[in-house]
């Protein structure tokens, strides 16, 4: 049975780094299920609009993602990267996912902007540029 789709998103610094938005969800991520995240993190992006910010994405507790749901949460960073956008991190549970996702980021010339980790202090402190 699907789980409904839980979020939070909340706008917070850490030491002298970058503003960041931490968007927790929880439950399964769908196409139809993130619809209400966007907009919500949307329109907290606008307010940051012309700052320089972070994204961090916790998604320890997805229990499913389709191809909608991850293209949504692209989607989130793709409207945002105009706007202020300085670096995105993943907060996954998977250790495999951090090594596969990290591989790929580096591949593609990218680790200075996108993170994924397994450890919540480093994915803060990459949200908020403070990572080296």
């Amino acid at each position: 049975m699907a789980q409904p789709l839980k979020h939070s998103v909340k706008l917070e610094q850490q030491d002298s780094g970058l503003a960041f938005l931490n968007i927790r969800l929880e439950g399964d991520l769908t196409a139809a299920a993130a619809n209400p995240i966007t907009n919500d993190v949307q329109g907290q992006v606008e307010r940051l609009s012309g700052r320089p910010f972070g994204l961090l994405f916790d998604l320890r507790n997805v229990t499913s993602c389709d191809d909608g749901g991850a293209g949504a949460m692209q989607k989130i960073e793709m409207s945002a990267a105009d706007k202020g956008l300085e670096v995105v991190a993943h907060l996954v549970k998977q250790k495999e996912l951090v090594t596969e996702a990290n591989k790929a980021t580096k591949e593609a010339g990218a680790e200075k902007l996108y993170g994924t980790f397994d450890d919540e202090s480093a994915a803060r402190r990459f949200a908020s540029g403070l990572a080296s």
